[in-house]
């Protein structure tokens, strides 16, 4: 869903740039890619986070389901977040392919038109 609204909102800040042929407006549609971009790493961050704790409970219950008591998603993600996740995981997740495309090329592009237009 973020992709989506940085592809719909970036694509139109782009054509009121190029429309109104204004620097300015184009600049801003290279920060609304990049705020996308971290947003969309943030997003990541906390889809991991889930994903690790199903890889754990599905070994749980393919390994021994007797043992198993109770999920404990609460407790899981308490422990994932009290990490200092901003500083050490988000800056990684910025560069995994399906968070980087598309913010990076449209922020590129709305530069390009920045240039074209200053």
């Amino acid at each position: 869903m973020i992709k989506s609204w940085s592809i719909t909102l970036t694509t139109a800040v782009i054509a009121a740039a190029i429309i109104n042929k204004s620097s300015n407006i184009a600049i801003i549609s290279a920060f609304a890619g990049i705020v996308f971009w971290y947003l969309e790493a943030i997003w990541k961050y906390f889809q991991d986070a889930l994903t690790d704790r199903v890889r754990q409970l599905e070994d749980i219950i393919e390994s021994d389901i007797e043992s198993y008591s109770h999920p404990k998603i609460a407790s899981s993600f308490r422990e994932h977040f009290s990490k200092p996740w901003l500083h050490q995981h988000v800056p990684y997740t910025l560069w995994y392919t399906n968070v980087l495309l598309p913010h990076v090329l449209i922020s590129m592009v709305s530069f390009a038109i920045f240039l074209y237009y200053f």
